[in-house]
């Protein structure tokens, strides 16, 4: 594995455990209960030419800019936004 790779990994690695750790007790419960129902376990990552979605228990986790995998972003902290749902168009996030 390159430098490269590992800084990829690790960056997806805290992502995952910093959205997993925002959830509520409730959403946590309800997307296990999911898991154990369908037998669809584990974080499921979808890449597209935007970046990349990872979904956990039939729900979206994390929406992940393409951006915050170039070289240079490496560089910066990571910063998040918690959505409690996500919307079928992403202008319906502004707060206008």
């Amino acid at each position: 594995m390159t430098n490269t790779d590992l800084m990829f990994w690790s960056r997806v690695q805290h992502i995952l455990e910093t959205a997993v750790t925002g959830l509520s007790d409730e959403d946590r419960a309800e997307r296990i209960e999911h898991c154990q129902r369908t037998g669809e376990h584990g974080v499921r990552m979808h890449p597209d030419a935007d970046g990349l979605t990872l979904t956990w228990g039939g729900r979206t986790l994390a929406i992940i800019d393409r951006t915050l995998f170039d070289d240079d972003a490496y560089m910066e902290p990571v910063g998040f936004a918690y959505v409690p749902a996500v919307p079928d168009d992403a202008r319906d996030l502004t707060d206008d």
